[in-house]
C-alpha cells in the first residue's frame, strides 16, 4: 500500500529518537521524513528545525498520497506540537489538526495548515508529530495498519520587541516628546539555538524621526553559553528624515542548549525633527524588521506622541473709554501656555510704543508670574520700549504683564493709536536642549533648523481710539405738532479734550420742516440747565459760518473750523448748544401720524485717514392733524317721494379714529339743488348753533356767521329738512351735498395753517308713476324718456281705484311689471272685447277725478304706438276723435273705437293709457312743452300699460289616427273655428258679432287682440254639413275626432279637441279652457311665430281622421285545397281576436268603445270596425279537433278573398295571420264571397280589408 507523507516511506523495526528528530531521516535511504514544509526554519529542507513565534500563526504545508482503493477508502491526517514542552502531546490545544480528510486517489496532494501558537507557549526546543492513516481518532502514539508517521524539531521563540529606554528632556514624560528632543530605542530579538545566517535588523523610522549617527549605538547578547556574531555594522546612511538604519550581524551562533531564551539587543538614538509634519498630537510609530535564514518578522512598533508648547499672547486695554489727551492708559498682556504637556522656554516679550504714548518709567511695567519663572525687565523709558525675558512657562500656566502709559497732548479727536506686543519662545531649554541627559547625546542643530529646536513667534495688537465728538439731538417738548406750528430743537455737541479738526454741525431737517432761526449757546446760564458748565474751548470760526436755505427739508450747516477743547480732564466743560427753530409746513410730505426724524450731524476730519467722519443723533416728532368725517343721512322720506314732500336729513360731524387734534374754525354748508327748497335746521347738538338759509342760492349755512370748534373726541349732529319741488323728475336723482371746512390752528395763520374739507352726498330718486311696456321699442325706462307722472303730496288724479309709486319703469314682455311691483294699480282700463282687425272694439275706463285721457295701441305690432280713434263714448256715437287730452269726468266710462284693418291677429298688441288732471296742451309751469305723448313727463296722474294676446294653430288630417301631428300629415283647409269664452258663449266684437276664423291652406287659424283670460276654441258642427270639409261631399266625409284631448298643455303636436271618434260627427269638437296669461305663454312654439312672443299660444291644434276595418270568413275546406270553393260550409263557434302588430289584443276603437274577441255565427263571418289605420293580426281558435287546411297563404295583404291566411300556430289550437296593413282609401273594394255574395263591409269599402280568411279541415 502506498499511503504516505511526502515522496516515499520506509520501514523500521522501531523508533529512532534523538533531539533534532532526524533519526528516521538519516536511517537508510532515501530520507522519507519529507512530508512537511515549514514557513521558517533553520538548517535545510531535508533536516529542518522549524521556528514558531509565540502568539503568532505559522503556515505549514503537508504533502501526501492516498491510493485509489475503494476498500480502504479515504485517509485522515492528525498532527501535534508540544507547545508547553512537557514531553507529551496530550495537553489542550497541542493537536494542531484532527482527522483532516485526505481523499482516496490523491497523489502528492497538499494540505495547508494554519497553526496559531498559544500566547502561553513555553519558549525553547520542542517537537511536532504528523500521522497519516485510514484510521480516525488516531492518537500521537500506538500502532495502526498502513500509513506513515513523521516527527520534526520545532523551536518556540518570543516575538521581537522594540522599546524606549530614554529621552533627552526631563520636562516631557513617557512617550511624549517635543520638537528637537532625542529618544533612545532598544531592539530585543529572541533567537533560536543554532547558526543564524545573514542576521539583519532594519529599523523602519517614520517621517519626522532621524537616526542619530552619534557613535553611541550599541549591541549585546543575552546567553548562558556565549553567543557570537561574525560582524556588527550600521548602514543605510546618509541619515535624514525617515531614513532607516540597517544593523547587520552576519552569522549569529547560539550554542546554548538549555531551557532559557537567548536574545540579541541593539540600542540607538533618534531625533524628533523640526519639520512641518511634526505638530502637537501627531503619533510617530517606529517598527523594525528581523531577517535570518528563512525567518522574516516585523516587530510591533513603539509609538511616541508629539507635544509642543503653545503660548498665546493677548493684549487688552484695561482703561475704560472715553480716552483723550493727558489720560493714563494701562495695557494688559496675558501669556498662557496652552500646549499639551510641553514647557515653553526662553520667552521674549517686546512692545515698541507709538509716539503718542509716553512710558515715562520702566517701573510702569509690572507682572504676575509662577514662582519658578525668572523674568528680566530690560525696558527703555527714553525710547518708550518694553522688553521682558522669561526663562520658561510650563503647560497651563500664565504670566500677566501690565504696562501703564500717558496719552500725549498732541493727539486729535478720533485718532487711532496702534500698539503691538510680540512674543518669541522655543521648544527646548537653551540652544541645544539639556546638555547632560540619559540618551548620551544632544540636539545637533541650531534653533529653527530641521535638526534643531523649534521657535515660535505670536503677537497681538490693541488700538486706542481717542474719543470722537458726540452729538445729542434733544427731544423737543412737546413731541407732537400740527401743520403751521414752530418747533425748537437743541443740538448738544460734546468734544473730546484736544483738537477737533474741521468741526461742522449739520441740522438735517426732514421734508416738511423748514429752518426759521438759530442761537449758539456756550454758557450754562443761557442753556436753561442743559449745560452743566460753560464751554471751555475755542472755535476757529466764531461765529460759525452758517448755510441755511430755509426750504422744506433743507439742511442747516454750521462750520466752526478747528476747535480746541482744553485738556483739563474736566468732562463737564466740553459741550455747547445750538438752538434751532423749524416750522411744520403745509406740504404734501406732512400727514397725520407721520413721524419726522430730525438728524443732528457732527462732522470732523479723522487725523488717521484725512477723511471726514460723522456722528449722528435723531430726535423724532409726530405730525398730528384734526381729521373730521361728515356723514349725511336721510332720517325720513315722504311717501311718495314727490313734489311737496319733506325730506328730513341729519349731518354728523365727528373725529375720525386717527384724528389727534381739535378742529378749529368749522363751517358746515348744504347747497340744496333746484329740486329741493326751504331748508330748515330743526336741532343741533351738543351745543346750539345758529343757521341761515338763502332761497336765492339754496345754501344752508351753520353757523349763520363765523365758525365753531370741535374738540377732539366730540361728535356734532345737525338735523334739518328740505321740501321737494316740482322740478324733481321721477326716476331722476335728487343729489344733495353737505360740506364742512376747518383748519389746524386756532385763529388766523394765513399761509401757515392747513385748511381741511369733507363732504358727503345723499342721492334720492324721486318717485312717480311709470309704465311697464317692454322698453325698446316702447319708451318705458327713465333712461329712454319713458312715460312717467309726478305724484304730488295728496295726489288724487289716477286711473282706477289707486296708484303706486316707482323710481323707474317696470318693463316686461307681459306688461305686468307695474302690476307685480307694490300694489297692483293697473286697474283703470278694461278691454270689454277683443281688438280684431276691421271690427269695432270697446274698453271701459275708470278715473278718480275729472281730467284728460290719453291712449295708444300698437295695432300693427311695429313697435310704434298708434292713436286710438274713439267713435262712441258711453254708447253715444261721436265724431271720430283721437284719444289725446280727451276730457273725462270722474267715474267709469266706455269707449268704442274701430280697429284698423292692418291690425295683427298673431303678435301681441301693446297699449298705453295716460290720465292727467290738466290739459297738457296748456303747458303749465314745469310741464314739458307740447301735447302729452306716450313718452315723457306729466305733472300728475297715472300711466297704465296693457297687452292683448293671441291664440291659434292647426287643423290637420291625422292619417294614422294616433292624435299626434306626424311629419307629412296634411293640413285641412276651410275649417270653421269659433272663439268662445270660458262658459262656452261666443266671444263677440263691440257690435255683438261672434268672432270666427277659417283655416287657411296650411290648416292654420288665429285669434288676435284678445284680452288676457280664459277661452275655448271650437271646431264648428257645421263643418260636417254638405259643402264643408267633413260633409258627405267633403274631402274628409264623416271625419272622426282624433284620440286624446291635450288641454292647455302648450304642446304643439297633440290634439286639443274633445268628441273623439264618431262623436265629432254633427257635434264638432272643443278644446278645454285655454288660459292666456301675459308673458307666460310659450315662445317659438310654431314657425309662424318668427319673433319670440310670450303673449301668444299657438299650440291649440285639432286632428281628424277616418276609420278602417278588417274581416272575412272562417270556413271548412272540405277538399283541403286551400281555396274557398262554392258550397264549402262556414264554421260556427270559432273565436276571433284582433291583435296589434306586436301580438297584443286591441281593446278599444276610435270611439273609445271596447273591442272584444268575436265568436263566429252560422255564417262564419267576423268583422272589426272603427279602427285607426295601422298594422293588425287576426287570431283564430276554431272548434276543437279542427286543423288548418294544408295549403296556406301567410300574407293577408294579397287582397285575395278566396285563400286561407294562417301563418303560425302560437299555441295548441290557436292560429294567427301575418300582419295586415289597413290604410284609409287603400283597401280593396267590392270583395265577394265564394258564392258571389257581397262582403260584410258596407261602410267606406275602400278603407276596409275583407280578405283575411281562415280555412280548416
Amino acid at each position: 500500500n502506498d499511503l504516505r507523507l511526502g515522496e516515499t516511506v520506509d520501514d523500521e523495526l522501531d523508533g529512532l529518537p534523538e533531539i533534532p528528530a532526524w533519526g528516521d531521516d538519516q536511517d537508510g535511504a532515501p530520507d522519507d521524513e519529507d512530508g512537511v514544509a515549514f514557513d521558517a526554519y533553520l538548517g535545510s529542507p531535508a533536516l529542518p528545525s522549524a521556528i514558531m513565534v509565540i502568539g503568532e500563526t505559522s503556515a505549514w504545508d503537508v504533502t501526501l498520497t492516498v491510493p485509489d482503493d475503494d476498500i480502504l477508502g479515504d485517509a485522515y491526517l492528525n498532527a501535534w506540537v508540544d507547545f508547553n514542552r512537557d514531553g507529551d502531546w496530550a495537553d489542550a490545544g497541542e493537536q494542531i489538526t484532527t482527522d483532516t480528510l485526505a481523499a482516496q486517489g490523491t497523489t502528492d496532494g497538499t494540505l495547508s495548515l494554519s497553526i496559531p501558537v498559544p500566547a502561553d507557549a513555553a519558549p525553547g526546543v520542542t517537537h511536532a508529530r504528523f500521522r497519516l492513516s485510514y484510521a480516525q481518532g488516531l492518537g500521537p502514539t500506538g500502532a495502526v495498519n498502513y500509513g506513515e508517521v513523521e516527527d520534526y524539531q520545532v523551536q518556540l521563540i518570543s516575538p521581537p520587541e522594540k522599546s524606549i529606554v530614554a529621552t533627552s528632556e526631563a520636562h516631557t514624560t513617557n512617550a511624549d516628546l517635543t520638537i528637537g528632543e532625542i529618544v533612545r530605542y532598544k531592539l530585543t530579538v529572541s533567537v533560536p539555538e543554532g547558526d543564524l545566517s545573514n542576521f539583519v535588523i532594519t529599523d523602519t523610522l517614520p517621517a519626522g524621526l532621524m537616526y542619530l549617527d552619534d557613535g553611541i549605538v550599541s549591541h549585546s547578547f543575552t546567553s548562558d553559553s556565549g553567543m557570537t556574531s561574525t560582524q556588527f555594522t550600521v548602514s543605510g546612511g546618509p541619515f535624514g528624515d525617515g531614513v532607516a538604519p540597517i544593523f547587520s550581524l552576519g552569522t549569529v551562533t547560539n550554542p546554548d542548549q538549555d531551557d532559557n531564551e537567548e536574545f540579541v539587543e541593539i540600542e540607538f538614538n533618534a531625533l524628533v525633527l523640526n519639520v512641518d509634519g511634526n505638530v502637537a498630537g501627531v503619533s510617530l510609530d517606529n517598527a523594525f524588521q528581523v531577517t535570518y535564514d528563512t525567518f522574516d518578522y516585523t516587530a510591533a512598533p513603539a509609538s511616541i506622541t508629539l507635544v509642543e508648547p503653545s503660548v498665546s499672547i493677548v493684549k487688552t486695554v484695561t482703561t475704560s473709554p472715553p480716552i483723550d489727551a493727558g489720560d493714563e492708559v494701562t495695557y494688559q498682556l496675558t501669556l498662557t501656555n496652552e500646549g499639551n504637556a510641553s514647557t515653553a522656554f526662553d520667552l521674549a516679550v517686546d512692545d515698541i510704543l507709538d509716539p503718542n504714548l509716553d512710558l515715562t518709567d520702566p517701573n510702569n511695567v509690572s507682572w504676575t508670574a509662577p514662582a519658578y519663572a525668572i523674568i528680566a525687565n530690560n525696558s527703555d523709558a527714553i525710547n518708550d520700549e518694553v522688553h521682558l525675558i522669561i526663562n520658561k512657562l510650563e503647560p497651563g500656566d500664565q504670566v500677566t504683564i501690565l504696562i501703564t502709559v500717558t496719552i500725549r497732548t498732541s493727539v486729535s479727536s478720533g485718532e487711532i493709536i496702534p500698539n503691538t506686543a510680540a512674543l518669541a519662545y522655543t521648544s527646548l531649554p537653551g540652544a541645544n536642549g539639556t546638555a547632560s541627559n540619559p540618551t548620551g547625546s544632544t540636539t545637533p542643530g541650531n534653533t529653527g533648523d530641521q535638526n534643531g529646536e523649534r521657535d515660535y513667534g505670536p503677537s497681538d495688537s490693541q488700538d486706542i481710539t481717542i474719543d470722537s465728538p458726540q452729538v445729542d439731538k434733544l427731544d423737543p417738548t412737546p413731541t407732537d405738532y400740527t401743520i403751521g406750528e414752530d418747533i425748537t430743537y437743541d443740538i448738544k455737541v460734546t468734544l473730546p479734550e484736544g483738537t477737533t479738526q474741521s468741526l461742522v454741525v449739520v441740522d438735517d431737517l426732514p421734508p416738511g420742516l423748514a429752518y426759521q432761526s438759530h442761537t449758539i449757546i456756550t454758557t450754562a446760564a443761557a442753556s436753561g440747565g442743559r449745560l452743566g458748565e460753560d464751554f471751555n474751548g475755542a472755535f476757529t470760526n466764531d461765529p460759525p459760518t452758517v448755510t441755511a436755505p430755509g426750504g422744506s427739508g433743507d439742511d442747516v450747516t454750521f462750520d466752526f473750523g478747528d476747535t480746541t477743547t482744553a485738556a483739563d480732564n474736566n468732562a463737564g466743560n466740553n459741550a455747547f448748544l445750538i438752538e434751532i427753530v423749524a416750522r411744520v409746513l403745509d406740504v404734501a410730505d406732512n400727514s397725520n401720524g407721520d413721524l419726522k426724524d430730525n438728524i443732528g450731524r457732527v462732522r470732523y476730519t479723522n487725523p488717521n485717514t484725512g477723511n471726514t467722519e460723522e456722528t449722528t443723533d435723531t430726535a423724532t416728532i409726530g405730525i398730528i392733524e384734526p381729521l373730521l368725517a361728515i356723514t349725511k343721512e336721510v332720517v325720513s322720506l315722504p311717501d311718495p317721494i314727490g313734489p311737496g314732500g319733506q325730506i328730513a336729513y341729519r349731518i354728523t360731524i365727528e373725529h375720525m379714529p386717527a384724528s389727534a387734534l381739535d378742529a378749529y374754525d368749522v363751517v358746515v354748508t348744504d347747497n340744496l339743488p333746484s329740486s329741493l327748497t326751504n331748508g330748515q335746521v330743526t336741532s343741533t347738538s351738543p351745543v346750539t348753533l345758529t343757521w341761515s338759509y338763502d332761497p336765492a342760492t339754496g345754501i344752508l349755512r351753520i353757523p349763520a356767521s363765523g365758525s365753531f370748534d370741535i374738540p377732539l373726541g366730540a361728535v356734532y349732529t345737525i338735523d334739518y329738512t328740505a321740501e321737494i319741488t316740482n322740478e324733481a323728475d321721477p326716476g331722476a336723482a335728487i343729489e344733495n351735498h353737505a360740506a364742512a371746512i376747518w383748519s389746524s390752528m386756532d385763529g388766523e395763520f394765513a399761509s401757515r395753517e392747513r385748511d381741511y374739507s369733507d363732504n358727503d352726498a345723499i342721492i334720492i330718486q324721486a318717485e312717480g308713476e311709470f309704465g311697464d311696456l317692454p322698453d325698446g321699442p316702447y319708451p318705458t325706462l327713465y333712461a329712454n324718456n319713458g312715460a312717467r307722472h309726478l305724484i304730488p303730496t295728496g295726489a288724487t288724479a289716477f286711473l282706477g281705484a289707486q296708484l303706486d309709486a316707482e323710481i323707474n319703469g317696470q318693463p316686461n314682455a307681459g306688461a305686468t311689471g307695474d302690476d307685480d311691483a307694490g300694489s297692483d294699480d293697473e286697474d283703470g282700463v278694461i278691454f270689454l272685447t277683443p281688438v280684431i282687425a276691421g271690427s269695432p272694439a270697446q274698453i271701459q275706463v275708470t278715473v278718480s277725478v275729472d281730467g284728460y285721457l290719453h291712449g295708444w295701441i300698437d295695432f300693427d305690432a311695429n313697435g310704434v304706438l298708434d292713436d286710438i280713434t274713439i267713435t262712441a263714448v258711453d254708447g253715444s256715437t261721436i265724431t271720430p276723435t283721437a284719444m289725446r287730452d280727451y276730457p273725462i269726468t270722474a267715474g267709469t266710462h266706455t269707449f268704442t273705437f274701430t280697429t284698423p284693418i292692418t291690425a295683427t291677429n298673431l303678435s301681441a298688441l301693446y297699449s298705453r293709457f295716460r290720465f292727467t288732471s290738466y290739459d297738457t296742451t296748456t303747458d303749465p309751469p314745469n310741464d314739458p312743452p307740447g301735447q302729452l305723448s306716450y313718452n315723457g313727463l306729466a305733472l300728475d296722474g297715472e300711466v297704465e300699460d296693457y297687452v292683448l294676446m293671441s291664440l291659434g294653430n292647426v287643423v290637420w288630417f291625422d292619417e294614422d289616427g294616433d292624435g299626434v301631428q306626424d311629419a307629412g300629415e296634411p293640413p285641412i283647409e276651410n275649417v270653421i273655428v269659433n272663439l268662445l269664452d270660458s262658459t262656452g258663449a261666443a266671444v263677440t266684437d263691440a257690435d255683438g258679432v261672434p268672432i270666427v276664423a277659417v283655416t287657411d291652406v296650411n290648416g292654420r287659424y288665429n285669434f288676435g287682440g284678445l284680452p288676457p283670460g280664459d277661452y275655448i276654441v271650437e271646431i264648428a258642427a257645421s263643418n260636417w254639413n254638405t259643402g264643408n270639409p267633413f260633409g258627405s261631399d267633403g274631402l274628409y266625409p264623416s271625419a272622426y275626432g282624433s284620440p286624446g284631448q291635450g288641454g292647455d298643455d302648450q304642446d304643439n303636436t297633440d290634439d286639443n279637441g274633445d268628441h273623439d271618434g264618431a262623436a265629432a260627427i254633427g257635434n264638432g269638437a272643443r278644446s278645454g279652457i285655454i288660459s292666456l296669461i301675459p308673458g307666460q305663454e310659450p315662445v317659438n312654439e310654431d314657425p309662424q311665430e318668427t319673433t319670440s312672443n310670450a303673449n301668444s299660444d299657438l299650440t291649440i291644434d285639432f286632428g281628424f281622421t277616418l276609420p278602417v276595418s278588417v274581416g272575412s270568413l272562417v270556413w271548412r275546406d272540405e277538399n283541403a285545397n286551400g281555396v274557398q270553393d262554392a258550397g264549402e260550409p262556414p264554421i260556427e263557434g270559432a273565436i276571433v281576436t284582433l291583435l296589434d302588430s306586436g301580438g297584443n289584443p286591441v281593446t278599444s276603437d276610435l270611439n273609445g268603445a271596447a273591442i272584444n274577441p268575436l265568436t263566429t255565427g252560422a255564417d262564419g263571418i267576423y268583422h272589426f270596425t272603427n279602427l285607426p289605420p295601422g298594422d293588425y293580426m287576426i287570431q283564430v281558435e276554431p272548434p276543437a279537433g279542427m286543423k288548418p287546411t294544408p295549403i296556406q297563404t301567410a300574407d293577408p295583404d294579397d287582397n285575395d278573398n278566396t285563400d286561407s291566411n294562417i301563418a303560425t300556430e302560437t299555441s295548441p289550437g290557436v292560429y294567427r295571420s301575418d300582419p295586415v296593413t289597413l290604410s284609409i282609401g287603400g283597401e280593396p273594394t267590392n270583395e265577394l264571397f265564394a258564392d258571389g255574395s257581397s262582403d260584410q263591409d258596407g261602410h267606406r269599402d275602400a278603407s276596409g280589408n275583407m280578405t283575411v280568411d281562415f280555412g280548416f279541415i
